[in-house]
Order: structure tokens, then C-alpha cells, then sequence
């Protein structure tokens, strides 16, 4: 892809979503922390909360003491292809809207269920989230039949990028010209059944992902991560300055440069940091 690049044109605008159809999480009840749990460990850095029946080991991504909603969970996967496609680093102004339209309200969740964002870079480049984790059948419908992608869009035509690696790149009038994966072999046009991840475009690649960090750490050699901590530090970033704009509903001014907010109320800048539990505060 990155020898086609040119196809597309001039980059200006990306686009990441995700999709799914999560159920409710209920009301936790405290009970006894299971014999084969440290909980004390596995809260980190966060203020001590008792133990309930709910949150490990998945839906602690909900509760705003441990979690980051969605964008924390999923976004952040999808926004780095489209960050790395656009070679950009920090945005200068982000927005964010959504609120719990979906899932029942008799439920802990805390976080938005469905939520948008959007971040402007220098030379007026942008990129676009959306995500729902309530979407009612949604993600059977979604944006170019898949419940979660990465699209980039430039002054020739635009790419889009399926779960597992797969590209497909459009012409001006939206017909694909170009198909690719890793491997060479073609994937198809549309999967339109998001749930069935046997497709090409659903290729795990995880295994690689975990041998190329092993590489990196045998070999003591940071350059041959695909994406280092330097990376992950920009892309992380987003989600993170998103809520942050949701939560206080202000449109944040952020230095492209070194990603320190510019503006915002005491609140927002409050929520540039978190309190720590005793024995983890940041030096």
C-alpha cells in the first residue's frame, strides 16, 4: 500500500468507526475477590473501589475509575492506521458529542455508548471517529459493510482499510481498482456479515504483531517495532483528549507540537491527569 499511496491522490480526510451490539453489564454486586486475583494489582494506579461481580474481567473498559469507554477500547486501533496514514502527530482541535442512547439505564455502564469525535491537524487535515457499542444491529449495516475500518480519503480517491490488514482502493467515482493483503491473495470487495471474521479481510494479526515485539526486545532494538512507545503515545493520545472534550463539553485547543492543551476550563484541565491510588503518583 505505502508503494500506492500516490494512487489516492493528496490525503485530507480519514475516517474510523466501530460497531457492535454489547450487552448490558447490570448492577455489580460486592462480593469476595476471587482466590486467583490480586485485586489490589490488577487496580494499578487507580483509587481503591471494592470488588464486584461485574467488572473483571472485561466491562471494566465502562466504569471511568479503570476504563476509557469504546474510544479507549477500539477507537484507538483503527485511528492509528488512519493517523499514520494522514503523517500527522498531535491535532490542534478536538471536538467530541455522543451520550448513552442505547443501552438500558439500569446498568453501571458510565461511559457514552455512542460517541463522535473529531480532530483537525495543521494544514487542515482531519480525522473522524464514530462508534457505537449499543448499535442495535448497526454494525450489520455499517459504513462500507464492515462494523469496524479505517478509510482515508484523498483528491484521487480514497482506501479503505479492513480488520486483519486487507486494502481496497476506490477511484473518484467509488469503483475499486486495486486489492491487497499481506500475503498477495485477493479479499473481497464487501463483507457485509460483520460478525463472521473467517474472510480475508478478517485475518488475525495478532501472532504478528506479538513476534515482531519479541523480535524487538531479543534484539534490544526499539527501531524494529512497527510501532514503538513514541507511536503509541500519539495515537493513545486521542481517545484520551476525545473524552476529555466529551466530559466537558468544550472544544479543546491543542500545541501540534507537543500535544499540552492550550485552553479549557479548570475542569478540562483537571482531567489532564487523574488522581492516583497512594504508592503510584507520578513523580
Amino acid at each position: 500500500w505505502l508503494k500506492d499511496k500516490n494512487a489516492v491522490g493528496e490525503l485530507r480526510w480519514a475516517k474510523a468507526w466501530y460497531m457492535a451490539d454489547r450487552a448490558s453489564i447490570g448492577r455489580g454486586k460486592a462480593s469476595a475477590v476471587p482466590e486467583w486475583l490480586d485485586w489490589d494489582l490488577w487496580q494499578a494506579c487507580a483509587p481503591r473501589e471494592q470488588f464486584r461481580d461485574n467488572i473483571v474481567h472485561y466491562n471494566w473498559h465502562w466504569f471511568r475509575n479503570w476504563g476509557t469507554g469504546e474510544c479507549g477500547n477500539n477507537e484507538v486501533h483503527f485511528i492509528d492506521v488512519a493517523r499514520w496514514m494522514l503523517d500527522v502527530d498531535y491535532p490542534e482541535r478536538v471536538v467530541s458529542n455522543g451520550g448513552k442512547f442505547w443501552m438500558p439505564k439500569d446498568q453501571d455502564w458510565e461511559w457514552p455508548d455512542t460517541q463522535m469525535m473529531s480532530y483537525t491537524y495543521p494544514d487542515g487535515k482531519f480525522i473522524t471517529w464514530e462508534g457505537s457499542s449499543g448499535s442495535m444491529g448497526m454494525e450489520k449495516n455499517a459504513f462500507m459493510g464492515f462494523g469496524t475500518a479505517s478509510m482515508v480519503f484523498g483528491t484521487e480517491g480514497s482506501a479503505l482499510f479492513c480488520p486483519g490488514g486487507a486494502v481496497l482502493v476506490y477511484d473518484k467515482d467509488g469503483v475499486m481498482v486495486r486489492e491487497m493483503t499481506a500475503d498477495g491473495k485477493p479479499v473481497k470487495a464487501q463483507i457485509t456479515n460483520t460478525n463472521d471474521r473467517s474472510g480475508a479481510g478478517w485475518a488475525d494479526s495478532t501472532p504478528d504483531h506479538f513476534a515482531n515485539f519479541f523480535e524487538a526486545i531479543r534484539e534490544r532494538n526499539q527501531k524494529l517495532c512497527r510501532a514503538n512507545a513514541e507511536i503509541a503515545v500519539k495515537s493513545t493520545f486521542l481517545p484520551l483528549v476525545g473524552n476529555v472534550a466529551q466530559l466537558t463539553g468544550e472544544v479543546l485547543k491543542i500545541d501540534p507540537a507537543t500535544g499540552k492543551l492550550l485552553n479549557g476550563s479548570a475542569t478540562a484541565k483537571n482531567l489532564w491527569t487523574r488522581e492516583y491510588a497512594k504508592g503510584w503518583e507520578v513523580a
